[in-house]
């Protein structure tokens, strides 16, 4: 509070000079004769994301003119379609902050033009961006939307690829597939990271899209080094580079960021008590000091204009899902809801401070799991050094998943043991799931143990996208679950449904979903699963696919809190089979699913 007053004294007296609230003497200054003034209240923003409201919408601003120019803004957004997001994305500022200022009728009338000149300005220059914008992404995408329809109607005639046109179709086929891939990475983060998550829907989407789509890889651009240090400037103030140094040359970067490895060269926080230390060692979690004078650290720093991109990006999809919304037969992808959906997921990624938090809390989750706690650790947010555009954290010292392919059996398993257990822990006891485990994002490491050996210890890293369900989905899930091993599929297909939206489809008569041959179909999976003996967790992935293929088919939408973690169990099974590790992928998930069991019941 007194940072933000003022003081005025009236009266003067020779007397000594008191101490006041903020610990500084005011010499000559009576203390009770100190009147506060305030100052003037900050800078309002015209146009935002709300929070609250889960909109776009106005603020409010005490000028008419920037009012005026707020209200066409918001008008711009609303016809564009974008008239809500999650209200997982925060406040997000989406135009300039615009100073407040109170005018005088007269005396300030030409700085009430000048303002009015300046945001009219304003508007029109990210106007013509957003044109610009929808410029180069229509002639990207124009081939491919001409050509397109085309070559899948003449796939359906031309079967075979034995005759001069089969092959030649087939050839032009791909040809066209690789163009989509391009132009979906030419297109900037926003679109890449709309593929990967739409990779990740196969009931929605054809299987052959998926498919293609998965193999999209992340536009990999390093920005300069200048931008880094300014940028470092900002979030970290200048006194940076007494703690940290940082190597100029990139180590790795993704369509958000560029990531860079430094050292540290003070101790940012005073290390803990000794008796602290020999608890933790007794406790057999004694580890490396990710904070001592000399530690490796990784720097993370968003590439420039991201953020703007981004916020275009989604005003654009907005505006697609709302041309999209009159055409009935897409009705069961809700594309609306789609694209409110990938823009919480997005827009969370654009703040590292986020990332900083789920690290974080995986850190804090996995210390109280006495199996996983040495064998299972994520890089440790350095919390000095985290900022909206910067973070700071550990170095990891590991290598890929898939340098250990060859290695002997018993480190196989121990990779598969930790591997599985580590999502079944994040699934079934935390609620709290790691959404982008690419074999990129785990690493192997060795640390030694009292016995003087080498044990293999796992590491998640880049935990920006998460996902944690409600307590209804939660119970969903197990309830699925339950009757997969039960081997009913009726059950198991009426809970896999989004009952939300089959519901509002049941209202359209030319978009009704077939739900009774949808909950056939999940029987006769059932069924095959247990004529044949298997186990769903150790077939999961082939069960998954018919499952979302099924649903595909019939216009039936999956339930995309039970989707997004049988994915992950997807991927649970593919690390297990990649390793050729002997044991069974259900016993070794067990103990997870017994004390998840236990505590539910508590």
């Amino acid at each position: 509070m007194w940072r933000h007053m003022r003081y005025r004294a009236h009266k003067q007296v020779n007397a000594s000079a008191p101490v006041a609230r903020t610990g500084i003497p005011v010499r000559g200054i009576h203390t009770s004769r100190l009147r506060r003034v305030p100052r003037r209240p900050p800078s309002r923003t015209a146009l935002s994301f709300v929070h609250e409201h889960g909109r776009l919408g106005l603020l409010g601003s005490k000028r008419p003119v920037v009012t005026l120019v707020a209200i066409s803004q918001q008008s711009l957004a609303k016809a564009c379609g974008l008239s809500g997001l999650s209200s997982a994305s925060r406040v997000t500022n989406f135009s300039a902050r615009l100073p407040y200022k109170s005018y005088a009728p007269a005396t300030d009338a030409w700085n009430a033009i000048g303002a009015f000149v300046s945001d009219s300005v304003a508007v029109l220059s990210r106007s013509v961006a957003l044109v610009s914008r929808t410029t180069y992404l229509t002639l990207l995408i124009s081939p491919l939307a001409l050509t397109g329809p085309i070559l899948h109607v003449l796939d359906r005639f031309v079967d075979s690829e034995a005759t001069l046109a089969g092959r030649t179709l087939h050839a032009l086929l791909n040809t066209w597939w690789d163009y989509f891939r391009w132009t979906v990475t030419a297109s900037g983060p926003t679109f890449i990271k709309l593929a990967q998550w739409a990779a990740a829907r196969p009931d929605l989407f054809p299987e052959a899209l998926c498919s293609r789509l998965a193999d999209v890889h992340e536009l990999v651009q390093v920005h300069d080094w200048s931008h880094t240090e300014a940028t470092l400037d900002k979030a970290l103030g200048d006194g940076w580079r007494d703690f940290i140094e940082v190597s100029p040359k990139p180590i790795g970067s993704g369509c958000i960021a560029t990531v860079y490895r430094g050292k540290l060269l003070e101790r940012p926080s005073p290390p803990p008590p000794k008796w602290r230390q020999w608890l933790r060692w007794l406790q057999g979690r004694r580890k490396p000091d990710p904070l001592a004078k000399g530690a490796d650290v990784a720097i993370k720093v968003v590439h420039p204009h991201v953020r703007q991109e981004v916020l275009d990006d989604l005003l654009l999809l907005g505006a697609m899902a709302s041309m999209l919304k009159p055409l009935h037969f897409l009705s069961f992808l809700s594309p609306k809801e789609l694209v409110d959906t990938f823009a919480s997921c997005m827009l969370a990624q654009l703040d590292l401070r986020h990332e900083a938090h789920n690290l974080q809390r995986f850190r804090v989750n996995f210390s109280k799991e006495k199996s996983l706690r040495n064998k299972v650790h994520f890089p440790e947010p350095i919390m000095p050094f985290v900022a909206e555009e910067v973070l700071v954290e550990s170095f990891v010292h590991g290598r890929p998943v898939k340098d250990f392919l060859q290695s002997d059996l018993e480190t196989r398993e121990e990779i598969s043991r930790l591997g599985v257990q580590s999502i079944m822990k994040m699934i079934f006891l935390d609620n709290f799931l790691h959404m982008d485990l690419h074999p990129g994002n785990v690493m192997v490491c060795s640390r030694s143990n009292a016995r003087g050996k080498d044990d293999v210890t796992l590491a998640f890293l880049d935990a920006g996208m998460v996902t944690e369900l409600s307590p209804k989905d939660h119970e969903h899930l197990a309830g699925i679950l339950g009757a997969m091993f039960n081997y009913d599929g009726q059950l198991a297909g009426k809970l896999m449904v989004d009952n939300t939206v089959t519901n509002n489809s049941l209202k359209d008569n030319y978009a009704q979903p077939d739900l009774g041959r949808f909950l056939k179909g999940v029987q006769v999976i059932c069924e095959d699963a247990r004529d044949h003996g298997d186990q769903f967790m150790d077939r999961m992935s082939e069960y998954l696919g018919r499952m979302s293929t099924l649903a595909c088919s019939c216009q039936v939408k999956l339930n995309a809190a039970f989707l997004s973690v049988a994915l992950s169990m997807k991927l649970m099974e593919g690390f297990h089979v990649a390793l050729h590790a002997s044991n069974n992928l259900q016993e070794l998930g067990r103990p997870i699913l017994i004390k998840a069991s236990v505590l539910r019941d508590n």
